[in-house]
């Protein structure tokens, strides 16, 4: 299963988008009744 979050986020640090991102991730996935995964397969790209 895979899951996309795509945003406008305020950081222009990596660390922080990525946070940004993991948490909106995050969201999806337990209103999908997902387990959540292992975060360091998570890939940002853009």
């Amino acid at each position: 299963m895979t899951f996309t979050a795509t945003t406008a986020l305020p950081y222009p640090h990596l660390d922080r988008a990525t946070a940004g991102l993991r948490g909106e991730l995050r969201y999806r996935m337990l209103d999908a009744g997902v387990k959540l995964p292992a975060w360091d397969s998570l890939e940002v790209t853009g």
